[in-house]
């Protein structure tokens, strides 16, 4: 696998099984994750924009969750309930949310019948 920071959440498969490791929601960080041949890393920036970071102990800068998926369980399947367990208390919309991206097909002109 290549070196390469995953923010928040990082999936790993191999031998048919999936492995997940991620932050709940609300960490007082910001969390990147590597995965390499050596293993799983989690890097933490505590910064607090022009504030000092509060070092106080313990130090709880996010709590940090795992779920490895069943042989063969489908990828899918295994990322949706790693998802649940990252938020607690998830802010759902009402209805479904949709956009469009057309800056570089329409750049800027959209209408309701180019969508159409």
């Amino acid at each position: 696998m290549g070196a390469r920071l995953m923010p928040w959440f990082a999936y790993a498969i191999g031998d048919g099984k999936m492995a997940c490791y991620g932050v709940k929601t609300g960490a007082d960080s910001f969390a990147s994750f590597m995965i390499d041949t050596h293993g799983v890393t989690l890097f933490l920036n505590l910064t607090n924009g022009s504030s000092g970071t509060d070092l106080k102990e313990p130090i709880v800068a996010c709590e940090i969750v795992e779920y490895f998926g069943n042989q063969g369980e489908d990828p899918y399947k295994v990322a949706k309930k790693f998802s649940y367990l990252m938020c607690d208390a998830p802010v759902l919309p009402k209805e479904p949310i949709f956009g469009v991206n057309n800056w570089y097909w329409a750049y800027g002109r959209i209408s309701h019948d180019i969508i159409m």
